[in-house]
């Protein structure tokens, strides 16, 4: 039972390193590894929530808020009806070309963006943090998108605290923006929330302490919304990485050892520690194994049976019978 900070020391003491510098770096770098992986691989259960949506008329694509992972329901309350979920594929193939307005009755996932909304008219962005030591040519924000002529394009920000800055280049409101990313210097770290927003005062992402560019989860409707629908969203929710000392990984107490054993079997054998890695690799198999059966136990296990019956290998079934006048004279 660990909270970053005494993990990260845990790895440094079996590497025989020091605190600080490079190779702390190399540990929160590849914990976080190790910890996305323990998330997207185990049945580690995510936080579900519930938040509205309102649509606007006219607009098809919507992004969810920043720490949602995946929508698991859609409910219409004001016309007491869930939305049925559907993919792309089956989208494309049922409705192409498809421009018709109404009450939707379908939803399917558009996957990530960079950003959570496009520009609401063309035009530059601004740029600004909530605190105000994020300044000067140490802190910059990276933007990248589609300027106003259709050509992806990309600029460099330097913050200036708590007071707006705007990009150079103006950006196209239907291609939209691609990604927003914090570029500090070496060894800098924002301290606020970075908020984006474009001319006419819409945000369209931030960024907190804990993401250097986070996604956006997005959906489409269909039908395209005719008018104002407000939508009740349940989602599972994303797990931030760990940046802060304190923060406390996401996965039962039991098993934060899984990150210590993750990170020290990839980095000592680059130390000239060979034979401890591979100790390591193994206590992180032995380990792993406890960990996904406690959270897929076996008899939470669905059995089906093998459809025999129809399969075409004759080693499952014989011939069929000979038929008089057909098979034999």
């Amino acid at each position: 039972m660990s909270d970053f900070k005494e993990l990260k020391d845990t790895v440094i003491r079996y590497a025989g390193q020091a605190s600080g510098g490079d190779f702390e770096k190399l540990v929160t770098v590849t914990m976080n590894g190790v910890y996305r992986r323990l998330l997207d691989m185990s049945r580690v259960p995510h936080e579900h929530r519930e938040f509205s949506l309102t649509t606007v008329a006219n607009t098809k694509k919507y992004g969810m808020p920043l720490y949602v992972r995946r929508v698991t329901n859609i409910e219409d309350t004001d016309n007491k009806r869930s939305i049925w979920a559907t993919t792309d594929r089956a989208y494309d193939k049922a409705y192409p070309g498809y421009t018709s307005t109404g009450t939707p009755s379908e939803a399917f996932a558009l996957g990530v963006r960079g950003v959570q909304a496009y520009p609401a008219s063309d035009g530059t962005l601004s740029v600004v943090s909530d605190v105000a030591t994020d300044t000067g040519a140490n802190y910059k924000v990276r933007v990248t998108g589609f300027n106003t002529s259709g050509v992806l394009v990309t600029e460099l920000v330097t913050m200036d605290g708590t007071t707006a800055v705007d990009t150079s280049n103006s950006y196209d409101s239907t291609l939209g923006i691609e990604r927003v990313t914090k570029s500090p210097a070496s060894g800098i770290t924002f301290a606020g929330n970075i908020t984006v927003k474009d001319d006419d005062s819409n945000t369209i992402s931030i960024i907190p302490p804990w993401w250097m560019s986070p996604d956006y989860e997005w959906i489409q409707f269909r039908p395209i919304p005719g008018e104002a629908v407000t939508y009740t969203i349940r989602a599972e929710m994303r797990k931030p990485p760990l940046v802060n000392d304190t923060d406390w990984p996401e996965i039962d107490q039991e098993y934060h050892d899984l990150l210590v054993w993750g990170t020290t079997k990839d980095l000592l054998p680059a130390l000239g520690k060979g034979p401890t890695g591979d100790r390591h690799r193994a206590t992180f198999k032995d380990r792993m194994g406890e960990f996904l059966a406690f959270k897929d136990p076996t008899e939470n296990h669905i059995w089906v049976f093998s459809n025999v019956q129809s399969n075409p290998i004759r080693a499952h079934r014989g011939p069929r019978p000979l038929i008089t006048g057909v098979d034999v004279i």
